[in-house]
């Protein structure tokens, strides 16, 4: 807009230049200053091609410095500029410093907030103002502010130099002002002087806040006054203080007190020094009487020093200790060590001891000591009593050997001295008692009645000598009929009884005993004594015959047949003990042959018998005389068989399982190996018995069959039991047959949602219609197709047709229908309903099946860079055939929202989540089937890209990450087993490229053929019969449809399983989507 300048001066023309239908109002600014003013008439108009608009003169800003400001030297100040303006117009700012001391720095502006700042100058001792003004212009008319900015004048520190203080002389005294403080925290100085009071001393470090000086020495008391001048730079004050210096008091000391110790001993000496003024003290020691030692330390509180060796007599050494400050010595003290002298050893010879002759005998003086546990020299001497050789005589123990016996007591008595190795000993002396000899006492022992013939043994170890001496034995029959005696001189001769005769025969022996040494007695030189014989009698009887006692055992029995039975005819005895033979006959039963049946204990074969029988056998016994009584024994036989019980575990797994029965051999537990084990007993008399199996349906096994091989046993398998019926010698086997149902059911179920999770997880909808419509891609109407080759012309059908692998499918809606006849353009609908559908037959392990899975969905376009939705899918597997033993089917369905968004121009990301359940029906062992249910939880996430390899020719690399969780709901099977709850989690790792073709009709259609190939990687599952290792791959081709009237279509044929030889599905899909 622009004014002309010809026009009078109070009227304007206004003439537009340029203006659009997007401006239909018009803004005049003025900027002439005579326009500012307010003599502008209200009535300046704008004249247009479309009417008036009046002029209204400018309002002027008002500017707003801020408040005044104090602030101390050297802060940054910072000064904000504030304006307002009625008609909102921006505003520049401006400032100018219009007195007072310059800044310390230069002045820093910010022209988009107009806040100026600057360092403030150092601080004096007066206050200092600085003024500055700021203008504000909204570019036509400028409003101005002052403000103050004050800087704080300098104050005086505060000197502190503590209190007075009184020291000794000779001490090093330090003065403290480092508590003195400054107001504005500013550094100080520091600079201390001596007042004219007192004697001069040097200062240390005199310029700082903590000096010293060594305290001179003095007389009397004498006092020194300090002056310190603390500064900040710009002003000071001064802080003062008094230290008193005191005449010094010479040390005290005590040396300790006297020592008594021993030769070659350590010794500490310990000085106690105190000073009236706590000076430092030192110590100087000096030995003044006694042996010379060295001394360790001798100018310290405690030296040390060895003690000389040990004399005869007592020695003293005296030391003298002199402590000393920094005033002088003061006075000493004095301490003597006493060294003991040498004590004489103690002897001791020992206790007095009694002997026997000839024996050896040490004495024994290690009881003697020394004081001071020097060595000592021992000596030995004999002063009464038999002579006899000491050897040993040097040494502690001396050894002699003993005088023989006499009649009487022999006293011999020893001395010992023992000397140290300063001469000094001591003596003590014991005596040796030879004890005299006393007579041995005969005994021939009891007498005795013994058979004929047996081997007798006569007895005089009941003989004694009090003295402990050798017996000499002398044995003489003097009575009877003669027998040998061999070993007549021994304690215990022996002879042979002669034969027993009606009557009883007596013989008598007399003992002589005697300790004479000269018959090889204690030896040569024992004793010196006469012979003295001493002696004693025995009487043996001869007991006269009797006849045996046959004894042919208990009876036996019940026997089984064909055991080795044992007769027993060790019970038979003779009186006189003589020798005896055996005679067994059988009496009575079924004739046996006995093994040795003329030994004590005879043997035969147990019959086979039917029901029970008895055999008897008689026993006559004879000792070489007489022969004993008959007697008889009875063998009960019975009919007996074997049972065994055999356990079979079918399904895997191995457990305890305990048998009760009314055979004590089959109560027990047996413990499976490789799912069989098996108890039995043998020896089981015919009859009838029972047996039962504990519960293990909580282990997972049920009871599902029981056989024996008999025809009359009756089996209960309710009743987890077996009545059975013995025949005598059958070997009766009956087998119990448990199945693992839940072990079964439990890996069937795992392999089965395993598998069906992969079919569910690799039929997920196609991303290409969520990508189409964000891209505003068309749709087509109906379409056909047969094994994955689209019908040309199909388009225009208002249906959908499908033919794969035998099977059909068609859909159609009343949208589809419309939208072909004339439906209008709804490429860019922001509502879209869709349906896909795969039908393929599946392979999972050994088992055949049809999978179908159909998704239904609906989405909104929020924008062309996000579509939010939600889905519901229905999933059938169906076994082809009856399901056979681990094979399971059933069908499920899921609901869940998604999201698409793009990325970037050609990147796209998909989020989806789903939770659902399932029914089902499992044949764990084939033989029968149980329902069971899960839950479901679906997620997954995609990257896709969309690249174009030429105008009409594109790739789309989609990278997808698919996590499916399903929980199986434990129940009760048929056989009554729980099978416990599991969860069956796993995922897949997707790369799937994908080129398409876009092939636009004239008749508006857009025809699109593709074809992927798929990459999987299952994770989260352990290897199994289904996905084995987890890695396989997956190729479909298909055929894209798409219309501007909103109606997409997709039709393909797929192949799973590639590169997997347990899994696969084989198919095709169809989808549709109308938009609305």
């Amino acid at each position: 807009m622009v004014l002309s300048s010809s026009l009078a001066a109070n009227s304007f023309e206004l003439r537009l230049l340029e203006a659009t239908s997007n401006a239909p109002s018009i803004t005049v600014i003025l900027s002439s200053p005579v326009l500012r003013s307010a003599s502008i008439p209200e009535t300046l108009l704008a004249q247009g091609g479309s009417g008036c608009s009046r002029l209204v003169p400018n309002a002027p800003p008002t500017a707003d410095a801020g408040p005044d400001q104090t602030v101390m030297g050297g802060a940054t100040v910072s000064l904000p500029a504030a304006a307002t303006d009625p008609e909102n117009d921006p505003i520049t700012y401006g400032w100018a410093q219009l007195s007072g001391p310059p800044p310390a720095s230069s002045f820093s502006f910010n022209t988009g907030t107009g806040e100026l700042q600057f360092t403030a100058p150092s601080k004096t001792n007066a206050v200092q103002a600085m003024t500055f003004e700021m203008e504000a212009n909204d570019g036509t008319s400028i409003d101005t502010d002052t403000v103050d900015v004050l800087i704080a004048a300098n104050q005086i520190p505060v000197p502190v130099v503590g209190p007075a203080q009184s020291v000794g002389a000779g001490q090093t005294v330090n003065l403290d002002a480092s508590a003195s403080t400054d107001p504005d925290g500013d550094p100080l100085t520091f600079s201390w002087s001596q007042l004219t009071s007192g004697t001069p001393v040097t200062l240390i470090n005199g310029n700082t806040a903590t000096p010293s000086f060594v305290s001179p020495t003095v007389t009397s008391p004498q006092v020194i006054d300090f002056q310190v001048s603390v500064s900040d730079g710009l002003t000071s004050d001064l802080g003062t203080i008094r230290v008193t210096i005191n005449p010094n008091e010479p040390p005290t000391v005590d040396a300790g007190p006297d020592q008594n110790v021993s030769g070659g001993d350590t010794v500490n000496l310990a000085a106690t020094g105190s000073d009236a003024e706590g000076d430092p003290i030192t110590y100087q020691w000096l030995q003044t009487a006694g042996p010379s030692v060295t001394l360790t330390g001798g100018n310290t509180a405690t030296p040390t020093f060895t003690a000389p060796p040990r004399a005869f007599n007592d020695q003293t050494i005296t030391f003298e200790v002199v402590a000393s400050d920094a005033g002088g010595a003061g006075p000493s003290d004095f301490v003597d060590i006493i060294i003991a002298g040498n004590q004489a050893p103690t002897a001791n010879a020992g206790a007095p001891q009694n002997v026997a002759g000839g024996t050896v005998i040490t004495l024994d003086g290690t009881g003697s000591s020394d004081p001071e546990n020097d060595a000592l020299i021992y000596s030995w001497v004999q002063v009464t009593g038999p002579t006899v050789v000491l050897t040993g005589a040097n040494t502690p123990t001396a050894t002699f050997t003993a005088p023989p016996r006499t009649n009487s007591d022999q006293i011999l008595e020893f001395a010992l001295t023992v000397t140290d190795v300063f001469d000094a000993s001591s003596s003590a002396s014991t005596t040796t008692t030879v004890l005299s000899n006393n007579l041995p006492i005969a005994d021939a022992g009891a007498d005795q009645s013994q058979v004929g013939g047996s081997t007798i043994t006569l007895d005089g170890s009941g003989s004694s000598d009090p003295d402990g001496d050798a017996i000499n034995y002398t044995w003489v029959q003097n009575g009877g009929p003669l027998v040998v005696l061999t070993g007549a001189n021994t304690v215990n001769p022996t002879f042979t009884a002669p034969t027993a005769t009606s009557v009883d025969q007596i013989l008598t022996f007399d003992l002589t005993v005697d300790d004479n040494a000269t018959s090889g007695g204690a030896g040569s030189g024992a004793r010196q004594a006469p012979s003295s014989p001493q002696q004693d009698s025995v009487q043996i009887t001869i007991l006269a015959n009797t006849a045996p006692v046959a004894d042919a055992g208990t009876d036996q029995g019940p026997i089984d047949s064909g055991e080795t039975v044992t007769l027993n005819g060790s019970g038979s005895t003779d009186p006189e003990g003589d020798s005896l033979t055996y005679i067994w006959t059988q009496i009575a039963g079924t004739p046996v042959t006995l093994t040795g049946g003329n030994s004590v204990s005879p043997t035969f074969v147990a019959p086979t018998v039917n029901g029970n029988e008895d055999l008897v056998f008689a026993l006559r016994v004879n000792d070489g005389q007489l022969d004993s009584p008959v007697v008889t024994v009875t063998v009960s036989v019975q009919a007996v068989g074997t049972v065994t019980i055999i356990q079979q575990l079918v399904g895997g797994g191995d457990t305890p399982v305990t048998f009760t029965s009314s055979v004590a051999g089959l109560n027990g537990i047996v413990n499976t190996v490789s799912g069989t084990g098996q108890i039995s007993a043998t020896s089981v008399a015919a009859g009838s018995y029972s047996v039962s199996v504990n519960d293990l349906t909580g282990q997972g096994f049920a009871l599902t069959d029981i056989t024996c091989n008999d025809g009359d046993s009756v089996a209960n398998i309710a009743g987890r039991s077996v009545a059975i019926e013995l025949s005598p010698s059958e070997d009766l086997v009956c087998t119990f047959t448990s199945v693992n149902s839940r072990e079964a059911a439990s890996a069937a179920i795992a392999d089965f949602l395993t598998g069906r999770n992969a079919l569910i997880m690799s039929h997920q909808p196609d991303l290409q219609r969520r990508l189409d419509r964000l891209d505003g891609q068309s749709a087509p109407g109906g379409s056909a197709s047969a094994f994955g080759v689209p019908v040309p012309g199909s388009g225009a059908l208002p249906f959908d047709l499908s033919i794969v692998d035998g099977r059909a499918s068609a859909s159609t809606s009343l949208s589809q229908v419309m939208g072909i006849a004339s439906g209008p353009d709804r490429t860019e609908s922001d509502f879209d309903i869709w349906g896909e559908a795969f039908f393929s037959r599946a392979q999972l392990g050994n088992q055949r099946a049809s999978f179908q899975i159909f998704h239904v969905g609906a989405d909104y376009r929020i924008s062309e860079n996000l579509l939010i939705g939600a889905l519901g899918e229905f999933d059938n597997f169906n076994d082809r055939d009856d399901l056979e033993a681990g094979e399971a089917e059933g069908n499920g369905w899921m609901v869940g929202p998604y999201v698409m968004t793009r990325l970037a121009p050609t990147l796209f990301a998909e989020v989806r989540a789903a939770w659902g359940k399932s029914d089902n029906r499992v044949s764990p062992l084939g033989t029968y089937t149980d329902e069971f249910e899960t839950n479901r939880a679906f997620y997954s996430g995609s990257f896709v890209g969309q690249f174009d390899l030429s105008k009409r020719t594109q790739v789309r690399p989609e990278l997808t990450v698919r996590y499916l969780d399903e929980t199986q709901i434990a129940y009760t099977d048929s056989l009554n087993v729980i099978i416990p709850e599991q969860r069956v989690g796993q995922g897949d790792i997707s790369f799937r490229p994908r080129v398409q073709h876009r092939i636009e009709l004239e008749s508006g259609w857009t025809l699109r053929p593709f074809a992927e190939v798929e990459g999987i990687y299952t994770f989260g599952t352990s290897i199994n019969n289904v996905l084995e290792n987890g890695l396989r791959a997956r190729v479909e081709g298909g055929l894209d449809m798409l219309s501007k009237n909103g109606i997409r279509a997709s039709i393909g044929a797929f192949h799973d399983g590639i590169g997997a030889d347990n899994f696969g599905s084989t198919g095709g899909h169809v989808s549709i989507s109308f938009g609305f």
